[in-house]
């Protein structure tokens, strides 16, 4: 049986935040105040070492060895009492003990004081900062922009050598300007992630959300200019599309990924112990495991992952099939895409990947140039230092 090499984590410790970013997913939750407790934290991270041990034995014939990747998330975990932080961390390390297993943090990073700073340095905590350069939707509690904080911050955490990638969220205040916020990562070499905006609660503020085609648009044009600048830091999901691009035009198949057979490649642990697979993340009736039991072991419930497994499979029918891409794609986009029942569950890689595969053509680049980028690109996935989201 063939496995992912890596599992992310993603413990979501709170849902309180000192920002109120409009278009939050969370926004009906911000100011509550609960965090998971230490023992469920405790309970989740034992059965994530056994599921490691599990997974590193099932693959034990591959030469790169298996990595848990535990990001603590929120709300905004860097708010909460440091001596708790330290407690959670050091519960992670108790838990993998000889274990490989990476930490880190998804943070808004407008809160950095010598105490964070120290914490992030002594543990070697890797970050993810969520930033979109560009202001309009990421505010203060009390309704100011965060932007020139959050700078100082970035620089002030560079200044340590503390690992830094970030998430710029692509939605209306970033749709004309995503070309700049491009520009402020390259000269920091941070590598980043763009995600479209993504449907959240009625209650939060309107005005954010952009259609498909503007993102598919808005996306296309950040390659172009990506490429034009010399590709200078790894920029995804545009580089997975790359990859997917390149393999069409060759005429390579790629081995699809299969959840039941390969395992699953990340999970969410929400405040109240529930364990949800990535695709069903935040679906409160697709839950895996509830670690808010006692008697809770296992990190995946075999019937519900059964479960999870068969809903993807429905998914992936109704759209890959029909598909152009599907001997070169993996399968990435639309497991990620976490589509709205009814929704095209993956309605802006396709068009992007066409895109890029135009221009490659229309670049005239070499089958030998094209193997020798798609080689740069894998290069550069294995080395990425970035916090998963």
């Amino acid at each position: 049986m063939q496995t992912t090499r890596a599992l992310t984590l993603v413990m979501k410790l709170s849902k309180l935040c000192n920002l109120r970013c409009t278009y939050c997913y969370e926004w009906n939750h911000l100011s509550d105040q609960s965090r998971m407790p230490v023992e469920v934290a405790r309970r989740v991270l034992r059965a994530a070492a056994s599921e490691h041990v599990a997974r590193s034995a099932r693959g034990a014939h591959h030469t790169q060895s298996f990595v848990t990747r535990v990001v603590l998330h929120g709300g905004e975990p860097l708010i909460l009492p440091l001596p708790y932080l330290e407690e959670i961390v050091r519960t992670i390390h108790s838990a993998f003990e000889d274990l490989e297993v990476d930490v880190g943090v998804q943070t808004n990073l407008y809160h950095v004081d010598s105490a964070i700073l120290s914490f992030l340095v002594r543990h070697r905590v890797g970050i993810g900062v969520s930033f979109d350069v560009l202001p309009g939707a990421r505010k203060s509690l009390t309704g100011h922009a965060t932007e020139e904080v959050v700078r100082r911050n970035i620089a002030l955490v560079r200044s340590q050598d503390v690992p830094l990638g970030a998430i710029t969220v692509l939605g209306r205040h970033t749709l004309n300007g995503i070309v700049q916020a491009h520009d402020f990562f390259a000269r920091e070499r941070m590598s980043w992630r763009v995600l479209p905006l993504k449907r959240g609660p009625r209650e939060r503020p309107d005005g954010f959300s952009i259609s498909y085609a503007e993102a598919a648009t808005s996306m296309s044009s950040l390659y172009d200019h990506w490429i034009a600048s010399g590709a200078p830091m790894r920029l995804d999901p545009l580089a997975e599309w790359s990859e997917v691009a390149i393999r069409s035009i060759l005429g390579l198949k790629t081995r699809r990924y299969d959840r039941a057979v390969d395992g699953e490649i990340a999970l969410l642990v929400e405040t109240d112990g529930r364990v949800y697979c990535d695709m069903d993340a935040h679906d409160e009736h697709a839950s895996v495991s509830d670690f808010s039991n006692p008697a809770a072991e296992a990190l995946i419930d075999a019937d519900a992952f059964a479960r999870s497994a068969a809903r993807e499979r429905t998914v992936v029918a109704s759209r890959c099939a029909a598909c152009d891409l599907r001997e070169a794609c993996a399968g990435w986009p639309i497991l990620s895409g976490r589509a709205v029942e009814g929704d095209d569950p993956c309605p802006v890689a396709p068009l992007v990947i066409g895109h890029i595969r135009s221009r490659l053509l229309e670049w005239g680049f070499s089958r030998e140039e094209l193997w020798t980028l798609l080689r740069q690109l894998r290069a550069r996935s294995d080395a990425l230092e970035a916090v998963p989201s």
